[in-house]
């Protein structure tokens, strides 16, 4: 694993976007250790709202928004 790398595990609290042929979707996700919601974004197949989910990913920077 990669020192950037993270795992994550919590409850996809809102889906943003989804498009079901590709599984790309862009949702809020709320960890088990935050009261806060993260934005997440990825290839997660067949999943809903108020779902548990384990991600693997990495931090990522974005311009406007930030990490």
């Amino acid at each position: 694993m990669a020192e950037d790398d993270v795992n994550l595990v919590g409850t996809l609290e809102k889906i943003v976007y989804s498009n079901p042929e590709n599984g790309f979707l862009i949702g809020t996700f709320l960890t088990e250790n935050s009261a806060r919601p993260i934005t997440v974004k990825g290839i997660v197949f067949n999943t809903r709202e108020r779902e548990t989910l384990r991600l693997k990913g990495y931090w990522e920077n974005h311009k406007v928004y930030g990490r």
